[in-house]
């Protein structure tokens, strides 16, 4: 999608795009999304499925949790450094009196990196939102009531070899 909207952002400054690299890397992004939505919907369902049947394991999970604040972090750093980068090209531009249509085709990538980094992160943080709010809501409808458990840090015929040894 980024690659898709670079392409479109490099379009709208009157750079070709149509050439034999362009069209390669056109073909390569509209098959990564062919491939990659589908899949990535079909894993999709499956998790948000088992949200819906018992939400308590899927909203407790360790690995939804550290997807999601991986995630925001990952996006945070993409959206920083590329922002520091079209500022810069903005800036250069400006000072050299070239500001114009090159610099929209020169900032495409990053403004690309940028949106899509915003629209993934918007996303997973309504995800994020909706699933505090529903946790909170299984979490006052089922009360926890705490279970004790001892794990013992030596096995079991160790420690009575070792007694019967004294």
């Amino acid at each position: 999608i980024t690659t898709l909207t670079a392409t479109a952002l490099k379009s709208l400054s009157g750079t070709t795009v149509a050439d034999s690299g362009g069209g390669s890397t056109l073909a390569a992004a509209i098959t990564l999304i062919v491939i990659g939505a589908p899949l990535w919907w079909h894993y999709w369902a499956i998790i948000q499925r088992a949200r819906a049947t018992d939400p308590r394991p899927e909203l407790q999970s360790v690995t939804r949790r550290v997807y999601i604040l991986v995630l925001f972090g990952i996006t945070a750093v993409i959206a920083v450094i590329n922002l520091i980068i079209i500022v810069f090209m903005v800036f250069e531009d400006i000072l050299e009196g070239t500001f114009g249509s090159q610099t929209l085709s020169s900032a495409a990538i990053p403004l690309a990196l940028l949106l899509a980094a915003g629209v993934l992160t918007w996303y997973h943080f309504a995800v994020f939102r909706e699933d505090r709010a529903d946790l909170a809501a299984v979490d006052e409808d089922e009360p926890v009531t705490p279970q004790e458990s001892a794990v013992p840090l030596v096995p079991r015929d160790l420690l009575e070899q070792a007694l019967a040894t004294l």
